[in-house]
């Protein structure tokens, strides 16, 4: 426990700092009541008399040699009583600023080291790595493999939007087998009536097998797609595990870190309470001592 540090006002014997705020009042009192004393001190006697009459009456007298011898004494006594006011009002601001340091210490070292190793805690929080994307993946394949990429993706935009419904493809198949079962329309007109008569330019088969190897290479390059693009989501899919891993078992120590620190600090808090309460114990004890020069004046004013 570290020893309150005070200038030379306490001591074993001595009173409290109650106590020392009252005769500090008492010597007060004591020098204004000197005071008025010493300012009413005359060094004549005054008499009045009747004009015609022989016998004057004494109204006033000044002091006495022996009073005059006396003077010295007085000045001395209020010099007394100032520097015993002066004593006790200083020891009584030194015990209140031993009381606030004590009120106040703290270990500065022991919370300079603290306060550095939470500011170092701090800075090494992990942070959760960026999840991958499509396109951050597709960076790291080969040309062939981006070119492969790219080629399948626009073939398979070519074919799809081509073959698929509603597309040119189909609905010109579509048309073809209307014609075949409808191979001539009237728009009629009186004498200018017009009779349209269709014939396919191309046998319905071969269009049929035109178009069924074009679902069936459409279905081949999506599924050549498809798999490149599972690739990538399952590439991502793993990353991301691997990046949450990783972050929470670095928050898991961030964590315990935080925690042990927290525990330290309490600890430190713990013992600098304890240690406050300890110095606050020892300021509490301070006895104020009166100095031998000034313990007449003071034994005076308390008997």
């Amino acid at each position: 426990m570290e020893e309150i540090k005070t200038l030379s006002f306490f001591g074993e014997n001595g009173i409290t700092s109650t106590s020392a705020n009252h005769v500090a009042n008492l010597a007060k009192e004591y020098v204004r009541s000197c005071q008025e004393k010493l300012a009413a001190v005359t060094f004549y006697d005054e008499n009045i008399k009747l004009i015609g009459q022989s016998e004057s009456t004494l109204i006033h007298s000044g002091i006495n040699k022996t009073t005059l011898e006396y003077l010295p004494e007085v000045v001395k006594t209020i010099a007394d009583a100032h520097s015993l006011i002066a004593w006790l009002r200083e020891a009584i601001k030194e015990k209140e600023r031993k009381t606030k340091e004590a009120q106040e210490w703290v270990d500065e070292d022991a919370w300079k080291e603290l306060y550095e190793e939470g500011v170092k805690i701090h800075l090494e929080k992990p942070v959760k790595t960026s999840y991958p994307t499509e396109e951050s993946i597709r960076q790291t394949w080969s040309i062939g493999e981006q070119e492969k990429y790219l080629s399948l993706e626009a073939e398979a935009a070519a074919l799809g939007k081509f073959i698929h419904e509603d597309s040119p493809m189909s609905n010109a198949r579509i048309e073809l087998m209307r014609k075949i079962e409808n191979p001539s329309s009237v728009r009629l007109n009186g004498a200018d009536t017009i009779v349209h008569t269709y014939t396919s330019s191309v046998n319905l088969d071969d269009v049929n097998e035109v178009f069924n190897s074009l679902q069936k290479r459409h279905r081949e390059v999506q599924a050549e797609l498809n798999g490149m693009k599972k690739k990538v989501e399952d590439e991502i899919s793993n990353r991301k595990m691997e990046i949450d891993a990783a972050y929470n078992a670095a928050n898991r120590l961030y964590n315990q870190m935080e925690y042990q620190h927290d525990q330290k600090v309490r600890l430190f808090e713990d013992e600098r309470d304890y240690k406050r309460t300890e110095m606050m114990k020892q300021v509490r004890e301070l006895k104020i001592v009166i100095p031998n020069r000034l313990r007449s004046i003071y034994e005076m004013l308390t008997k």
